[in-house]
């Protein structure tokens, strides 16, 4: 599959979808609906969906959307010069049509249509059948960008497609007790009948079975425990048994057999038992694929997050450490708090992209909540200045009601911002007048935690209490228009009930249509004794920065990164606590000064041309001098697999983008106290919370 992030979105829907319980006019209105999405406007006025019979040579419509009231196709005989259905068929390749084209040899199709595109749908060679789509909007003309992608995404659901029609099969089988399917009788431990299908099964005769113990025909490692569950069924301990296990042909041949005991009976007045044998090889193949599948699109779906996150922190990082810069110069009041607003700007754009990246830890159940002071006066505060200029633009009055909160409450502040900011970011996308209003409310108290229940209300277009409900399920809107109109993924109030429940409360909201909307959401904050105060940002790097410059001051460092900017800043940081910094603009460049000077300690970035962070550090632990100088990752890959890569190839540490003076300053008086022993010892390595 390549990089186009709408073909990864159109597979992962998809495969959302491949079941046994799903339809199949489901799975189709589901190709239709993603196509529809992924290309652009009038490119799908229409779509067909053929399957070839290959018993009848026939074509059969076996889904057909057209935008306007078209009839749908009648199944017909396949034919060379029938059309564009047969032609993709036949010669197993795309074929575009239009009306305007005096040599196509096509007659015209039986609605208007101004152009054509279809694929044929085949996996390892063998075409099952085909997809068209097609426009009737007057003048337009399909462009290569939308065929590469209909080429792509009949490719990927034609996989899909047959992955769905082996699971139905496999369902069907393992799911249905009376299948003719290996039955045999079973009377004092020996065979004493068997069905066609169970011999066939085994790869016998009759006359070799009867009269042999059943357990000749379990692999030998599962006899033991096929015997108890014999025993326990013969002596009424269970009445049915459902089990997997591996059974043997006579030729020494094992392989997994699902093995259903239904019912017991009377042979010849003593009891017996029917069992049920089906060999589930090509069903544990198929769950096999369909892992595979999902793992596939799971490290697609990480990949794609890492690389944004990376292509968003990076730069962040930039903008925050130069702001860093023009404070430690000196500014005017005004300059301060302008510099103020970008801080709170380039911090929210952080919670955001690590909102995203939490999606995946809360559809797991992985995601972890902190726990640090929480200001519900503060809180409230922060989410007001962030909406602010965008509630001033519409007219809309933002109003503040808060109850008396102690000082001492400890909770995740982040995820507490968070929630409430999607509720708030809605109530204003859905207004255009009026008020909105942020509480904080003491719902309950005790000794050791306090309930706090949020609130935003708003004058807005409202919804029916009917749908609301449904709004707190992920990906959910009140319908396609309010899709259309507000823009939106529907996740921002799932995240928020899920944050919520974590927090030891629950969420839920009341609305009228017309009238507005009010969003709530409970959590339980902690009471704990309040510790020493905390330094300010700029006091714990003033620190910070004093302790590296008595301890360290002139030891070298090494730092390596493709962005000039993030090396600019750095320099000047640290230089600015007496070390001696030296920079490399690409690993190669990076690999040539390591063996050229002498360093105590490298940093270096992870995604970088020629040569990158995790080869970098594999070959400075191959130059025997460093073998135990510290090497961090200056990084903006979060994910836990890649800490991982970046121990096992040496790395100690890591520097997470974006970073403040205080982050960086500490990171680096940390390793290089590890780095100045005798060398007697392995340095402390680096492991991963996450």
């Amino acid at each position: 599959m390549n990089d186009d992030p709408r073909l990864y979105r159109f597979v992962s829907n998809l495969l959302q979808l491949i079941d046994p319980a799903t339809r199949l006019q489901d799975l189709h209105a589901a190709i239709y609906e993603q196509l529809c999405l992924a290309l652009p406007r009038h490119s799908v006025d229409a779509l067909t969906i053929v399957l070839h019979d290959p018993v009848a040579n026939a074509i059969n419509f076996v889904y057909f959307k057209s935008l306007n009231d078209f009839a749908w196709p009648p199944n017909r005989p396949l034919s060379p010069n029938r059309g564009i259905y047969d032609w993709v068929i036949l010669n197993k390749r795309a074929r575009l049509w239009r009306a305007d084209d005096a040599v196509d040899e096509f007659p015209p199709p039986c609605h208007p249509a101004v152009t054509r595109y279809a694929v044929p749908m085949m996996v390892d060679g063998q075409v099952f059948g085909a997809l068209c789509i097609e426009s009737q909007t007057a003048g337009y003309r399909y462009d290569p960008a939308t065929t590469e992608f209909l080429d792509c995404a009949v490719c990927e659901a034609s996989r899909l497609y047959r992955l769905y029609e082996r699971l139905r099969t496999a369902n069907f089988v393992i799911n249905n007790q009376v299948v003719p399917f290996g039955i045999c009788r079973i009377q004092d431990g020996r065979i004493i009948e068997i069905n066609r299908k169970g011999l066939e099964m085994l790869g016998c005769a009759s006359g070799d079975l009867l009269g042999r113990s059943f357990l000749d025909l379990v692999d030998e490692p599962e006899r033991m425990a096929v015997a108890e569950r014999y025993r326990r069924h013969m002596s009424g301990e269970t009445i049915d048994a459902h089990y997997l296990t591996r059974l043997q042909r006579l030729d020494g041949t094992a392989f997994p057999a699902e093995v259903i005991v239904s019912f017991g009976d009377l042979y010849n007045g003593r009891p017996a038992i029917i069992a049920t044998c089906i060999d589930v090889t090509e069903v544990q193949r198929i769950q096999r694929e369909a892992q595979e599948a999902a793992e596939a699109a799971s490290q697609a779906k990480s990949a794609f997050l890492a690389n944004m996150s990376h292509e968003i922190r990076t730069p962040m990082n930039s903008i925050l450490g130069l702001s860093n810069l023009m404070r430690r110069d000196g500014v005017t009041p005004m300059q301060a708090e302008r510099l103020d607003k970008i801080d709170v700007a380039a911090e929210h754009l952080l919670g955001i992209i690590n909102s995203v990246l939490d999606i995946s830890k809360i559809e797991a159940g992985k995601l972890v909540l902190e726990e640090t002071s929480v200001s519900v006066q503060t809180l409230i505060e922060n989410s007001v200045t962030m909406l602010a200029e965008r509630a001033c633009n519409k007219g809309i009055e933002l109003r503040v009601e808060i109850d008396n909160f102690p000082d001492n409450l400890f909770g995740d502040s982040t995820r507490l911002l968070q929630a409430l900011l999607n509720y708030a970011v809605n109530a204003l996308k859905f207004s255009d007048r009026g008020t909105v209003t942020l509480r904080a409310l003491k719902q309950a108290e005790s000794p050791d935690s306090v309930m706090v229940r949020f609130e935003v209300g708003d004058e807005g277009i409202g919804i029916e209490p009917s749908v609301l409900t449904r709004l707190f399920d992920p990906f959910e809107q009140a319908d396609n228009s309010t899709t259309r109109r507000y823009g939106g993924t529907g996740l921002g109030l799932a995240i928020t009930r899920k944050l919520a429940e974590m927090m030891g409360g629950e969420a839920g909201g009341e609305s009228e249509l017309g009238k507005g909307s009010t969003c709530w959401f409970a959590a339980r904050l902690v009471r704990k004794a309040l510790r020493q105060v905390r330094l300010s940002c700029a006091e714990a790097a003033q620190e910070t920065e004093a302790l590296l410059r008595e301890h360290h001051a002139g030891r070298r460092v090494l730092f390596i990164d493709d962005d000039p900017v993030n090396l600019d800043v750095v320099r000047i940081l640290t230089e600015s606590s007496g070390l001696l910094v030296d920079t490399a603009e690409d690993g190669l460049q990076g690999l040539a000064k390591a063996t050229e000077g002498r360093y105590d300690l490298f940093v270096t970035d992870l995604q970088m041309p020629n040569v990158d962070g995790l080869e970098v550090a594999r070959r400075i632990r191959q130059i025997p001098d460093y073998a135990m100088t510290p090497i961090l990752a200056m990084t903006a890959n979060v994910f836990a697999e890649d800490q991982a890569l970046c121990l096992e190839v040496g790395m100690n540490g890591f520097l997470c983008k974006p970073f403040d003076p205080h982050q960086l300053f500490a990171t680096l008086l940390e390793w290089l106290d590890k780095g100045n022993g005798d060398g007697g010892e392995d340095l402390p390595v680096w492991v991963s919370q996450a």
